[in-house]
């Protein structure tokens, strides 16, 4: 009886192995993805897949490290205790039933970056598998900052106060050269670190609202670096970088004031109107006044070459009319006397001719 139920054990742990043994190994296994975001961001994790869902498919997106840690399941399951509103299927639960697993990841944090995975079982089997690598940027890229020398320039630095009313706790803002920064200013101050840029550097906003920027005075060249302000609150820490670009604007101004005296000389020029579309109108109104003024010429030609030929063959025809009047004289009545076909007598037949004394 003993034995019978020792086999019976034995039989019960090999199923369960087996099924264990069957979550831990998946039919199909995507490639994986190494995914980049930055603090503050969203991060979306894409996972898709084509596999038939029914009541007994299931979804589970785990963190795998720094420890494994279950995140989001579908269907909802109340096991998952953390339910964290910045997790969530990106497309919601109809997406989900569609394909479309991708996890959202809302205002990215440090702590965020690791190994995740997204499984897709059917039953005991798991289907699909796909590991995802996320790297979160320790400082947010902002808009680059342009001013011009012996200039003031303001680097922001601010905090997203959405959410509850930060303490902010220290300042730093830092230029970056290559790895390494400069540090220009600091929020409590320290005595002992004195800047290279002394006085051109102070605060522009209120630290108690969240606002860190930094005003940079008397500008020169040489101010045209990226620049990394963090802010550290309590165990939390944001950093942000910036980029300066000092350079001259009289050329800018110069191309504005042009723009603007060409406008109030010709009206009819807009302000979309560009300088290449300008010299494009101007091209064409020359091809069209040339082009005119040779079909004129063309015209003109034509017209004299047709006046010129009516002219003469009139003249050969009033030169033919002449000699058809001929004189011709008859030595046998004289030097005076000629035969005038155009003195003939109607009255007579065409069988006579009247002598006619010359005048």
């Amino acid at each position: 009886m003993a034995l019978l139920q020792s086999h019976g054990l034995s039989i019960l742990l090999l199923i369960i192995r087996t099924q264990r043994a069957g979550a831990e190994s998946c039919s199909h296994v995507e490639a994986p993805q190494f995914i980049t975001a930055t603090q503050e961001e969203v991060a979306v994790l894409p996972c898709f897949t084509s596999t038939h869902r029914d009541l007994e498919t299931r979804v589970k997106w785990t963190k795998l490290s720094p420890k494994p840690e279950d995140i989001l399941v579908w269907p909802d399951d109340p096991s998952v205790a953390h339910k964290s509103e910045r997790v969530a299927f990106e497309s919601g639960a109809d997406g989900v039933v569609a394909g479309n697993l991708s996890l959202s990841l809302r205002d990215i944090r440090k702590s965020d970056e690791g190994l995740y995975s997204c499984k897709v079982w059917q039953g005991w089997n798991c289907v699909m598998v796909k590991n995802i690598t996320l790297k979160v940027k320790e400082c947010k890229i902002l808009h680059s900052v342009m001013a011009a020398p012996n200039g003031i320039a303001t680097l922001p630095c601010l905090l997203n106060m959405t959410t509850e009313k930060p303490q902010i706790s220290s300042v730093s803002w830092a230029e970056i050269k290559g790895d390494s920064e400069i540090q220009i200013l600091q929020y409590p101050t320290d005595i002992s670190n004195q800047t290279f840029l002394g006085k051109r550097v102070s605060f522009r906003g209120n630290l108690s609202s969240g606002d860190a920027s930094l005003a940079l005075s008397m500008l020169e060249y040489s101010h045209s670096q990226w620049y990394r302000c963090r802010l550290q609150m309590g165990q939390n820490e944001r950093c942000f970088e910036v980029k300066l670009q000092v350079k001259e604007q009289e050329e800018e101004n110069l191309v504005l004031r042009t723009s603007t005296t060409t406008e109030l000389a010709n009206p009819a020029v807009t302000a979309s109107q560009s300088p290449e579309r300008d010299a494009t109108a101007t091209a064409g109104t020359a091809t069209i006044v040339a082009s005119s003024m040779c079909v004129i010429v063309i015209m003109a030609l034509t017209l004299g070459l047709i006046i010129f030929l009516r002219r003469r063959r009139h003249s050969d025809e009033d030169e033919s009319d002449w000699n058809t009047y001929e004189d011709v004289q008859d030595p046998a009545m004289g030097p005076n006397f000629l035969y005038s076909l155009a003195e003939f007598d109607q009255k007579d037949d065409l069988c006579t001719f009247q002598y006619q004394s010359k005048e």
